[in-house]
């Protein structure tokens, strides 16, 4: 008996110590391993989702919404405050706690939830973008309006008519004038509003968009892409406009028909351009052509009128002095028919200033030259010329 239970325990003895368990023992050992692997790759893909949809959000809201970006940057001493209060739990404390938050990780319907909400935020992102536009005068104040597509999309124009247009027919009043391309967004920058940030719905793709002002435009259509932020400085980035006053004279009715008007017509570069604008002139109020906010009229508008006046009195005196053979005005003279003349300058400036607004069908830039022309009955051409576009651009529409 003795003999036999020293066997067994050297038996015991050799099994415990045997350095190469057996075959069914090491793939039970490698199977658990596995399976703890699994179970910390299942632990950690909730923590890899947290720490993407945070980056996200991070870089996402650091380019288009600020407010946002705002918000994310203020949470930081609250999970500070998270940090500090972990510090005083209790050591028992601490492993309760964490294993509830890790169990609540663990579950599918978390891991789902986590998933889903990355999916959404990156779907949203890509169809949403923004331009940021800053001002670089302090003392200007703007209303910028963001308009889609390019400046070359112009809208649609009615036909020109026929012949003048009449007061007896009503149907016919204002039939050339052009469409105007609506504003899609719009803000107020100053010194206190900016940057301004306009946020806009767009394809993965991208979209075209421009802006522009009463006094300002974007030279050039802008490309918005998705987690992209394109920015503009105002005014370094922006073209000035020009505003285009038609000032009609008396002589410019002489020989129609009492009543009717005659049709102006503004064109791009020549008189096979594309048709800019077009309006009608019914009697001797100015037209002032600009694509939104009209320029307001000053003091020296007037007296820039009033100039124009006076010098083409004074070379219609000498050209009708040319004509007949007689002596040219000497400068006393030249002085009186100014002085004599002031009184009709005065009214016909006073008629100019009640001046109508007739929109473009896009901006006109300061230094593009533009086409103009003047048809009456049966759309004879009565009137054409070409002009070098100013800030402000006068055209007198005189004698045919």
């Amino acid at each position: 008996m003795a003999v036999e239970r020293s066997r067994r325990r050297d038996a015991r003895h050799s099994a415990s110590h045997d350095p190469h368990p057996t075959t069914d023992a090491g793939a039970a050992g490698d199977q658990r391993d596995a399976d703890a692997d699994a179970a910390g790759d299942a632990d950690l893909r909730p923590f890899v989702l947290l720490l993407v949809l945070d980056a996200l959000v991070g870089v996402w809201s650091s380019l288009h919404a600020p407010a946002l970006q705002r918000f994310f940057i203020t949470q930081i001493p609250l999970i500070g405050l998270a940090g500090l209060l972990w510090g005083f739990l209790e050591g028992d404390l601490k492993p309760v706690v964490a294993k509830r938050l890790l169990g609540w990780l663990r579950k599918p319907a978390t891991y789902r939830t986590l998933v889903g909400l990355t999916t959404a935020f990156v779907v949203f992102t890509l169809g949403w973008s923004t331009v940021e536009v800053s001002a670089l005068e302090p003392t200007s104040s703007e209303l910028v309006f963001r308009a889609n597509g390019t400046p070359r999309d112009l809208g649609a124009v009615a036909a020109l008519p026929d012949s003048a247009v009449c007061p007896d027919s009503a149907a016919h009043a204002g039939a050339a004038r052009s469409d105007e391309q609506a504003g899609a967004d719009s803000a107020l920058l100053n010194r206190l509003t900016t940057p301004l940030s306009f946020g806009m719905w767009i394809w993965p793709a991208g979209r075209n968009v421009w802006f522009y002002t009463g006094t300002h435009v974007s030279g050039r259509a802008i490309r918005v892409w998705p987690w992209w932020r394109r920015s503009l400085q105002y005014p370094e980035d922006f073209d000035e406009v020009a505003a285009v006053r038609a000032l009609p004279m008396f002589p410019l009715f002489t020989g129609l028909r009492s009543g009717c008007s005659v049709v102006l017509v503004l064109r791009e570069h020549d008189a096979n351009g594309l048709v800019l604008a077009a309006d009608t002139l019914s009697s001797l109020t100015g037209l002032q052509l600009a694509y939104r906010d009209s320029l307001p009229l000053d003091s020296l508008a007037r007296r820039r009128w009033d100039d124009s006046l006076r010098l083409r009195g004074r070379r219609e005196a000498i050209a009708q002095a040319d004509s007949t053979g007689a002596a040219p005005p000497d400068s006393a003279a030249l002085l009186q028919l100014d002085s004599t003349g002031a009184p009709a300058r005065a009214v016909l400036t006073r008629r100019w200033s009640q001046y109508r607004v007739v929109h473009t069908r896009r901006p006109l830039h300061v230094g593009e030259h533009i086409y103009w022309e003047v048809r009456g009955k049966s759309r004879a051409r009565l009137l054409s010329g070409e002009v070098e576009l100013r800030r402000e651009t006068d055209i007198i529409l005189g004698a045919p």
